[in-house]
Parts: structure tokens; sequence; C-alpha cells
């Protein structure tokens, strides 16, 4: 299938010919091919040609209109962590940044800048004592500060939130605070609902005074949850 494009001043053209065993052969195909029109990709429109045992099918494709759609992907804003050309542009130039900040701080410490006149240059001194201050921010850090945070969001021994997630068993009711398993154990008892003026109306049942309604989404099935610690201790020690 030998392929020749042409590249004129504007449009950029290409014909593929794809040959077949017969004439016959080459006009069936010719002919299914010819049944669905594509819809235009990229401003790409294609042209079919049957000739002899052979079929051509010839691209034309618009630069400008091309140059145009690309430089309107480029501008589109990005929300995701997919790689963008904007973001491999950015991450290069910071690569060679980088590199260049790392060779001029070797330089500046390892090369004799007095005996070449470099005097308008800080003093070696400041060549170990960054690095140094650098690594002891960064061990303190590590050794102090992180851990303190992590202490200051953990919860109190004595407190709810250090056996169960409250959050959790309450579906979200982030709003009610409990101090103690029984008012944990309250809080999540279903309350008695009457059905009367609800605005989920099905209909008056035979059988019971007042009418149905549909439950609540969250009333309907239940939410990932802790067990009772009660059942958890029944059914491991009695």
């Amino acid at each position: 299938m030998p392929l020749e494009s042409k590249i004129p001043s504007r449009n950029t053209e290409a014909t593929l010919k794809i040959p077949f065993e017969t004439p016959r052969h080459a006009e069936i195909a010719f002919r299914v091919l010819s049944v669905d029109q594509e819809p235009r990709r990229n401003f790409v429109s294609k042209d079919l040609r049957l000739v002899e045992n052979n079929i051509e099918v010839h691209f034309i494709a618009d630069q400008t209109q091309s140059k145009h759609l690309i430089w309107k992907q480029l501008k589109m804003p990005e929300h995701t962590p997919a790689p963008t050309p904007h973001r491999a542009i950015y991450g290069y130039a910071f690569y060679l940044l980088v590199i260049a900040l790392f060779v001029f701080y070797f330089l500046w410490a390892l090369l004799p800048t007095k005996e070449w006149g470099l005097t308008y240059l800080p003093d070696k001194y400041f060549a170990v004592l960054l690095p140094m201050l650098v690594l002891v921010g960064l061990s303190f850090f590590a050794f102090f500060i992180y851990p303190a945070i992590n202490m200051s969001l953990t919860a109190g021994i004595d407190e709810m939130a250090s056996v169960v997630d409250v959050q959790l068993i309450l579906k979200g009711k982030s709003k009610i605070f409990v101090q103690s398993w029984h008012e944990l154990q309250q809080e999540m008892t279903p309350k008695r609902k009457s059905c009367k003026n609800s605005d989920n109306f099905i209909g008056y049942c035979n059988y019971c005074l007042g009418k149905h309604s549909i439950p609540k989404v969250e009333d309907q099935i239940d939410t990932l949850r802790f067990l009772d610690l009660a059942e958890v201790n029944k059914k491991l020690f009695e």
C-alpha cells in the first residue's frame, strides 16, 4: 500500500492505494466503503476513487484549521493530573533550572573564586552553612513538628472516637456530640416516625390507619458501620 503525500501551501494531501486481486473485488469494496460517509475528524476530508483493481483514498487536511484546533486544545484549562503540554514545558524548565543551580553550587564551593577575582560572590562558608540549615530544618520538622501535629489530631484515650468512628456510626451526623457509649446507642436507636402528613404519599391501606409513604434513602439500606461493642464482647467471651 504505497502512500504518496503532497504538501501545498495551506492543505496537506495524501493518497493511499489499496490493491485487490481483481477489479470485481475492488468494486465491491468501493461500494461498501461508499455507503456510509464518515464524519470529518480534525478537519480531514476523505475522497474514494476506483482505479481498475485499486482503491485510492485521497485525504485532505486543512493546516490552518488544524493549527487553530491545536491552539484551542493547548489553551483549555486542565483540572486532572494527566500530562499536558504546559506541564511538560514547565517540568523540563524546572529540571534544567535545578541542574544549573546544582552545577553553580559546586563551582561556587570548589573553584578558587578569590584567585580568579570573583570577589562579588558570597563567602564559601555559606556553601556549607546553607545545606546544614536545610538539613536541621528538615530534621526538626520530621522529629518534632510532624509528630506534634499527629498527636494533636489523635483523639484522647477516654474519648469515644478512640474506640469507633462516630461519624461512620451516626451516618455522617458530625454535628451530634456524644461522650459515652450510652449516648451513642440512643442516637443510633431508630425513632418511630408517623406516616401521616408525609410528602412521599403512596396510598391508604385497608388494614392500617393512616397512609403509607416511601422511607428515606438513608433509612432503607443501612450504611457501613461498626459492630456494637456489647455484641462483640458477648460473641467472644460468653
